[in-house]
């Protein structure tokens, strides 16, 4: 079991940084986010363990998204086709489908 998300938001209320959290994001929240130079953080389901897991999102080349995670390591992609799959799973609580955070400077 990892950090939940509640858990995650205090600790960068913590660090003084600011959190925005939204639930059924886009692609193009993401990609906005990143261009203002905000990291975002996204919870997705890890096919191999049927479980969600945190990722930091680092890039967004044409069709691909590029990664950091536990699981998965420093550099992981994704189709944008495959990361929605994941990312839209039905099998996560519906208030998670398309979460993600971006996080702002203090």
């Amino acid at each position: 079991m990892g950090t939940s998300r509640a858990n995650m938001l205090k600790l960068f209320r913590w660090l003084g940084l600011q959190s925005h959290v939204r639930s059924h994001g886009t692609i193009a929240d993401i990609e906005q986010a990143i261009r203002r130079g905000h990291p975002v953080l996204i919870s997705y389901q890890v096919l191999k363990y049927e479980e969600d897991y945190y990722a930091v999102v680092k890039g967004y080349p044409e069709t691909m998204l590029h990664f950091s995670n536990t699981c998965q390591g420093k550099n992981f992609s994704l189709s944008k086709k495959e990361f929605i799959r994941r990312w839209k799973n039905r099998r996560l609580r519906k208030k998670y489908i398309g979460w993600m955070v971006k996080v702002a400077g203090k």
